[in-house]
């Protein structure tokens, strides 16, 4: 309004319509016709979609002439300078100037200043639509996290379901369970196995030297090498 001298100017989005013309949206409007924000007409009734057949800039004196939608507005339309703008190579929507006092005119330089406000309507626009698409990937993996988070806490509930069961049946056949991560030397034997080896029946975890050391001294050497050789995948562990 400031920049062209204009008396009423906006925005005008394009909203396709599947097997229509559209129709656009004005989500910006500034000056007299301030109030019309979010407002819109038709692709096929509004000055805006001659802008974006034609692919140019447009001026129209007393548009409500040819285009009935705006024939009675107030305050009335005197003349309109329209430019799109272009999200691509696709048109998205028009920036344009109003002049509602007779007489009055937009001339070359007007133009030349509504052109760069609609490189920045492109530019905004297109970081409008990053926005949006980042937006919609974040609820997206939201939405990934929470699935995921509810099948790990059905699988955890299920897992815990089974490794009591395990324990139960390990008790009953007076069995237990001893693990060893080759890669740290970390051993570990649940409650069951120390229950049988006559110690604390606690789950317990240390190096397995501190197991081996148990070992009568006659059998450790022996022990060390079994153990050794299946850390190494060479065989399956049997050792009496």
């Amino acid at each position: 309004v400031e920049l062209c001298r204009a008396e009423s100017a906006g925005v005008s989005l394009l909203e396709p319509a599947a097997g229509g013309p559209g129709y656009f949206r004005w989500p910006a409007v500034a000056g007299a016709w301030a109030a019309r924000a979010g407002g819109g007409l038709p692709c096929d009734a509004s000055p805006c979609g001659v802008v974006i057949d034609r692919g140019a800039p447009q001026l129209f004196t007393d548009p409500g002439r040819h285009f009935p939608a705006v024939a009675a507005v107030d305050p009335p339309l005197r003349e309109v300078l329209l430019v799109p703008f272009h999200a691509g190579q696709q048109p998205v929507g028009t920036v344009w100037a109003c002049l509602h006092t007779p007489g009055r005119r937009f001339d070359a330089e007007d133009l030349r200043l509504i052109e760069r406000l609609a490189r920045f309507a492109a530019a905004g626009y297109r970081l409008a639509t990053a926005l949006d698409a980042a937006e919609g990937n974040r609820a997206g993996l939201e939405r990934r996290v929470e699935e995921r988070t509810a099948a790990l806490a059905e699988a955890a509930a299920a897992l815990r379901s089974s490794d009591e069961r395990l324990r139960r049946a390990l008790t009953a056949a007076r069995m237990g369970v001893w693990t060893l991560d080759p890669a740290t030397g970390a051993h570990a034997r649940d409650a069951n196995l120390n229950r049988l080896l006559g110690l604390e029946p606690v789950e317990v975890a240390e190096p397995v030297e501190r197991f081996l050391a148990r070992v009568h001294p006659d059998d450790r050497a022996a022990a060390r090498a079994a153990v050794a050789a299946t850390a190494r995948g060479d065989r399956p562990l049997r050792l009496e």
